[in-house]
This record gives C-alpha cells, sequence and structure tokens, in this order.
C-alpha cells in the first residue's frame, strides 16, 4: 500500500460520516467545547453535513491525498496537521458566528494547494503542468474571494437549513500547506 496514511484517513472519515452517532461526538459544537470536550474543533473536520459533501471532500482527499503521500509522505502529513490545526483554531476564534461545524473542505483544500505548489515548483516538470498548477492556486483564489463574497458553493449543492460555506477554513487550509511547504520545499520533490 504506498498511500496508508491518505486511505486510513478518508476511510475513517468516510465510516464516522455515515455510523449512527458518530457524527453528533464528533461535529464541532461551540457550546460542548466549552463545557470540556476539546477535540471537537478537530474532530468536526471529519464528519459532513450530507453525502454529497462527504463524497466531495473525500474524493479530492482521496485522489490528491495519494499523489502527494506517494510524491512525499511528510508533506503530506505535515500539510494534514499543521492545516488541521490551522483550521480548528479558525472555527473556534475567528468564526466565531458559527455554533456547529462539520466539514474535511479545508483539509481537502490543504491537500489541493501542496499538490499545486509541489508540481509549479518541480522544474523537471514540463512548463504546461507548472502553469496548470499557478492557474489552479489562482483559481483557488477567486474561489475563496467568491465564497466570501457570495456566502456559498456551488459544488457543495443544497446544505441543511443554516448550515453555509465557511470560506476562512478554505483559507487557513490552503495558508496551512504553503507553510509547510515553504519549510519542507526541499523535501517536496522526492519520494517518500
Amino acid at each position: 500500500m504506498k498511500a496508508p496514511f491518505t486511505l486510513a484517513l478518508v476511510a475513517f472519515s468516510a465510516f464516522v460520516s455515515f455510523f449512527p452517532g458518530a457524527v453528533e461526538i464528533l461535529e464541532f459544537d461551540r457550546g460542548a467545547v466549552a463545557r470540556g470536550q476539546v477535540w471537537r474543533p478537530l474532530t468536526g473536520q471529519l464528519v459532513h453535513w450530507t453525502p454529497r459533501m462527504a463524497v466531495l471532500d473525500l474524493g479530492v482527499l482521496l485522489g490528491l491525498g495519494i499523489w502527494l503521500e506517494r510524491h512525499s509522505r511528510r508533506v503530506l502529513l505535515s500539510t494534514l496537521v499543521v492545516s488541521a490545526a490551522l483550521v480548528a483554531a479558525g472555527v473556534q476564534f475567528i468564526a466565531r458566528e458559527l455554533v456547529y461545524y462539520r466539514g474535511s473542505s479545508g483539509l481537502a483544500t490543504a491537500v489541493f494547494m501542496g499538490v499545486a505548489l509541489v508540481v509549479l515548483s518541480d522544474k523537471r516538470r514540463s512548463p504546461r503542468w507548472r502553469i496548470l498548477s499557478l492557474l489552479s492556486i489562482l483559481l483557488l483564489g477567486v474561489k475563496i474571494l467568491w465564497e466570501t463574497q457570495h456566502h456559498g458553493l456551488v459544488a457543495a449543492g443544497s446544505l441543511p437549513s443554516g448550515v453555509q460555506v465557511v470560506p476562512i477554513v478554505h483559507l487557513l487550509g490552503a495558508i496551512g500547506a504553503v507553510g509547510v511547504y515553504s519549510v519542507l520545499r526541499s523535501d517536496a520533490p522526492h519520494r517518500a
């Protein structure tokens, strides 16, 4: 198995997203955090509001996570850990209006950014791939700005009443990937 961490993360997240009772124990719940359930800002990133949201988030994590883990397990794991911590802090301390949060989109955004940065900086890649990576990064920035202005994302589909897309989560996921990549860039062009 060449991508055990990606496969384990996606399998666990898929399992708990559909296991009766698990979602309520793992989702970010501001009141529960205040009562001492401090794991929830992290574990809320493992569960989802809808099956469609789970498929989108976990599909990106699976496809791009496998690629990044095969390229550099160290970059993948560091990106996931740093971005998960940033997203957890953002949900708890920046997006204070959120009472509940579920979703892996911050992690998916982090892995997307990690892959784009690795490809962009790999001088062995053709210029087309590097340009495509640069365009992907720019489009990600446009997407986050659009979400900020329009309070939603087309790909998310219909969300339950009161549930909204949280652009700061995507921004923090991307920032986490940039930070990790800037520290570990010497490891990025090599296989794990």
